[in-house]
């Protein structure tokens, strides 16, 4: 039985993947997985490229939900064949109302994949209480209504849709302008590593994941970060240590147009893409670098930088 939860996309899966989650049980999230011949392109706290493996999958563990507590939990319709594993079931479909309801806010986000045809699954918590990031949280009520599809449903063949990085970034542009604007330093930083690097298809995925943190960000006032929302969204990002700003040439050097002719001081960046230096070799434009900023008056997200890792003063490698 495959659990799958996701956003309204479609994804592509190795068929050896699909009997392996089938046997397996184990629920993936759709924003972690853009796959290539069983790549990981959006995967947090694992390293980059790293194959499929078992554990890495329960839900829970992406979005830090802990110490999940419930007087009662109750889902409708009940599965019959779930009765041996009732418990890790019903504590499963919590991890999804929580995130539905408290991270992203609304209760279609994430649907339920499995070889019944129902349409929903209706989980009702009394009395539930959880910590997010570190945040306590408790509720009286949770009810979440969660979409179902069936396996059936799975796009197995992966197609490329991008072969180079400076496409990515036309095609974004135009299609996503609504959502997101590019500083003029854009394309510059494109010239800085390779027509592959990426590659260019998981950039793409970090961008269209830019889209929907926009649509998330004018519908709701979030009591999380910005870089939390990314990673639940499926994106490796994090702002800068501190001590890099204590650098003038690291200053400088994540300085860029914010689309509106102004320089800005940029921190918050995605990471599709990361290789040690003795990874890289005399490589080094394959490590990519996204810096955005969200503009609350444009109530859009600016990105200022694509390109190679900016001079980091606390890696003299």
């Amino acid at each position: 039985m495959l659990y799958y939860f996701s956003l309204l996309r479609k994804v592509s899966y190795n068929d050896n993947y699909v009997k392996q989650a089938n046997k397996s049980g184990l629920p993936v999230d759709l924003f972690k997985k853009r796959l290539d011949d069983i790549q990981l392109y959006n995967m947090p706290k694992l390293h980059y490229g790293d194959k499929i493996g078992a554990k890495k999958y329960y839900f829970q563990d992406w979005f830090g939900i802990k110490n999940i507590k419930y007087i009662d939990s109750r889902y409708e319709p009940l599965f019959n064949e779930f009765e041996n594993i009732k418990n890790d079931f019903i504590y499963r479909l919590n991890n999804i109302g929580i995130l539905n309801n408290y991270i992203y806010k609304n209760n279609s986000i994430h649907f339920l994949l499995i070889n019944e045809s129902f349409e929903q699954i209706t989980v009702n918590s009394t009395q539930i209480g959880f910590v997010i990031r570190d945040k306590s949280i408790f509720d009286r009520t949770m009810i979440a209504n969660i979409q179902i599809k069936n396996i059936n449903s799975i796009n197995t063949k992966y197609v490329k849709k991008f072969n180079k990085v400076i496409d990515v970034y036309k095609h974004v542009k135009k299609e996503f302008c609504d959502y997101i604007m590019f500083g003029s330093d854009v394309q510059a930083g494109i010239k800085t590593i390779r027509d592959s690097a990426g590659p260019p298809d998981r950039i793409y995925s970090y961008l269209e994941a830019l889209k929907d943190f926009c649509i998330y960000k004018r519908a709701n006032k979030s009591i999380f970060s910005d870089d939390y929302i990314l990673q639940s969204l499926g994106c490796i990002c994090s702002y800068e240590n501190k001590e890099v700003f204590n650098d003038e040439k690291a200053k400088i050097e994540r300085t860029f147009d914010n689309g509106n002719n102004e320089r800005e001081l940029f921190d918050l960046h995605l990471k599709p893409n990361t290789f040690t230096v003795a990874e890289e070799q005399e490589k080094k434009e394959r490590t990519v670098r996204i810096y955005i900023s969200w503009s609350d008056l444009q109530k859009k997200i600016i990105v200022g930088w694509i390109g190679k890792h900016p001079y980091n003063p606390l890696n003299k490698s």
